[in-house]
C-alpha cells in the first residue's frame, strides 16, 4: 500500500519536472541578458539587441516561444526581448 501511495505522488512530480525542463529557459540561455549572476537586473535594450543579432535561429525561436508562453517569470527580460525581436 505504501508503495502505491508513494508512486502516485512521484508520477505527477516527474511529469511536471519533464514539462518544466522543456518549457523553461535555463540559466545558460539567460545569463548573457542580465548584469548580475542572480539574474535580477536585465541589461539594456541595446545590449539585448546586440545579443539577439548574434543568435542562431533555434535559440532565438526557443527564447521567443518562452516569452510568449510565460507571462510572469522573467517578464522584464521578455518585454525587452520582444521589443528588439519585433514581437
Amino acid at each position: 500500500m505504501r508503495k502505491l501511495i508513494l508512486a502516485s505522488a512521484v508520477v505527477p512530480f516527474l511529469a511536471l519536472s519533464a514539462f518544466a525542463q522543456t518549457s523553461a529557459l535555463d540559466k545558460k540561455d539567460m545569463r548573457e541578458f542580465y548584469t548580475d549572476d542572480q539574474m535580477t537586473t536585465v541589461k539594456s535594450k541595446e545590449e539585448i539587441s546586440a545579443a539577439v543579432k548574434k543568435m542562431d535561429a533555434a535559440r532565438l525561436a526557443r527564447i521567443a516561444k518562452h516569452c510568449k508562453m510565460d507571462k510572469s517569470q522573467r517578464a522584464s527580460f521578455c518585454e525587452s526581448f520582444n521589443a528588439v525581436n519585433g514581437q
